[in-house]
């Protein structure tokens, strides 16, 4: 997997293999959808492949099924399909999620992505 690189996350110690660098954010707030549900939570951190979300209600499953989303802030937005990868309860309400980006636009790709030039 070129451009791989290793990171020892802080509450397990166990090493990740990433393929895309996380992006720690703040402001971006994320409507998602799929199994008849409708939540909103808000974006820790984003890389081209994934994001992880917090201030999701318990309630949300995050089953093996691919979720539609929106994500916006800072006057973008950018629909996304996703599929949760972990969950487990946040220190506040709620719960995080981990998803991998299935589908996105382009836009997503230079927005996440510091080596790309902006126009």
């Amino acid at each position: 997997m070129s451009g791989a690189r290793e990171e020892t996350t802080q509450k397990t110690g166990r090493v990740a293999s990433r393929r895309f660098s996380r992006i720690a954010v703040e402001g971006l707030s994320v409507g998602i959808a799929g199994e008849g549900l409708y939540a909103v939570g808000v974006a820790e951190n984003i890389s081209q492949g994934g994001l992880k979300l917090s201030g999701l209600s318990p309630r949300f499953q995050a089953n093996n099924f691919l979720y539609r989303a929106v994500v916006s802030g800072g006057g973008k937005t950018f629909r996304l399909v996703m599929k949760p990868c972990w969950k487990r309860p946040s220190d506040g309400q709620g719960v995080e999620i981990g998803f991998k980006v299935i589908d996105a636009p382009w836009e997503w790709c230079e927005f996440t992505n510091p080596q790309i030039p902006r126009a």
